[in-house]
């Protein structure tokens, strides 16, 4: 892994990507990333796209060894994440911690489930702000009632009730966090660890961000960098290894949408680097459409994509810089148009396998810093 060393150089904040969401070699890797990182670059908060609140849980257990990991892994709703290859890492984490040899905190920053984020706010303030309580009761019962609905103004067909609706539910939960923002030096006063109420005050955040995401007022992906730089914030000077998607990791989109990956590069530029990962050919698993969670196979792109051009190199591992990719001549020609590669989340078709929804048109060195490409996959091995 030394090799590594110069490409992430003193980047405070390294993002690992992942071109499918079941691929055991891409977890495989980036577990061995963050080994190499925490035990010899100095990093030592690792953050995963999932639920926020449901994340920091799993962190008592990496750092002190309470609670059960299967079970905490489980309890962050994402399937995605519930695999041996995740469970091998924070077993790892744990036996690093417990050594002695150094330190690395577990945590989230995705903010798509409201539940557990509002069961914390309301047992802080039942506790330390009783006067507020039926106002926040009421608040939060509008957001329960909203996720019975299943209402989503995301799609563009919500009526202007819904949509009204949706902005006046954004409006009570921003109230919610503006009170106990304005009320955090009274907690303080109170004996509250400051600590702790920052937590409390970000939990309520949460719960304002997916009332966004439900109004369409903001962005999932706004959102986690939001989360993201809330974690860096409240760690001045940790080095924070972050693991999600490539579509969120990277730099840029097609206009009208920006990455997780293009907020942070605004915010932390050089001290930001990325690792996009791409694939040649075989194995996943996906939600088929309609079916349920299994596995695919799938062969290598056509010969003008940017997977199968990886490929042609015969090696079946490796690294490539993208920053030295050459100014001109034909590489950089190359390099400069878009090119077709996969790009598979959580849910998968094999009758739509060509379709935009799961190739995606990429510019690689607009998008990535490095490339980790990977010949030929297994699945993720889910926990029973």
């Amino acid at each position: 892994m030394q090799p590594l060393a110069s490409i992430v150089g003193d980047a405070r904040i390294v993002a690992l990507g992942e071109a499918t969401h079941g691929t055991r070699e891409f977890f495989q890797f980036k577990h061995r990333m963050v080994e190499f990182l925490a035990s010899q670059r100095g990093f030592t908060i690792f953050s995963i796209e999932a639920n926020m609140p449901e994340a920091y849980r799993l962190n008592d257990f990496v750092l002190n060894g309470n609670g059960d990991p299967k079970q905490l892994l489980k309890g962050m709703y994402f399937w995605t994440w519930n695999t041996e290859e995740v469970l091998d890492m924070i077993l790892w984490m744990r036996e690093f911690n417990r050594s002695g040899k150094g330190r690395i905190e577990f945590t989230g920053f995705d903010m798509q489930t409201p539940d557990v984020a509002m069961d914390t706010v309301k047992s802080f303030v039942a506790l330390h702000d009783r006067s507020y309580g039926p106002t926040l009761d009421s608040t939060y019962a509008d957001v329960a009632q909203s996720r019975k609905r299943g209402f989503s103004q995301r799609a563009g067909a919500a009526s202007v009730e819904q949509k009204l609706s949706g902005h006046l539910l954004v409006l009570e939960c921003r109230q919610a966090v503006e009170h106990l923002r304005h009320n955090r030096a009274q907690f303080l006063t109170d004996g509250v660890d400051a600590e702790d109420a920052d937590w409390i005050i970000q939990n309520a955040g949460i719960v304002l961000q997916y009332a966004q995401l439900q109004s369409g007022e903001q962005s999932r992906d706004q959102s986690m960098a939001e989360n993201v730089e809330w974690i860096a914030d409240h760690n001045p000077g940790a080095k924070i290894v972050l693991w999600a998607h490539n579509g969120h990791v990277k730099y840029t989109n097609p206009p009208g949408f920006d990455p997780m990956g293009g907020y942070l590069h605004k915010k932390f530029g050089g001290q930001l680097v990325n690792f996009g990962f791409a694939f040649n050919e075989g194995s996943f698993r996906a939600i088929e459409t309609g079916k349920g969670l299994r596995e695919f196979t799938v062969g290598p792109l056509p010969e003008d994509s940017f997977d199968r051009a990886l490929a042609s190199a015969g090696i079946p591992l490796f690294v490539l810089d993208l920053r030295q990719v050459p100014k001109s001549g034909p590489v950089a020609d190359w390099f400069v148009r878009a090119h077709k590669m996969r790009s598979i989340g959580a849910v998968y078709s094999e009758k739509d396998a060509g379709s935009p929804m799961f190739i995606s048109e990429e510019r690689w060195p607009h998008d990535y810093d490095a490339i980790v490409f990977v010949e030929k996959t297994t699945a993720s091995r889910g926990i029973p």
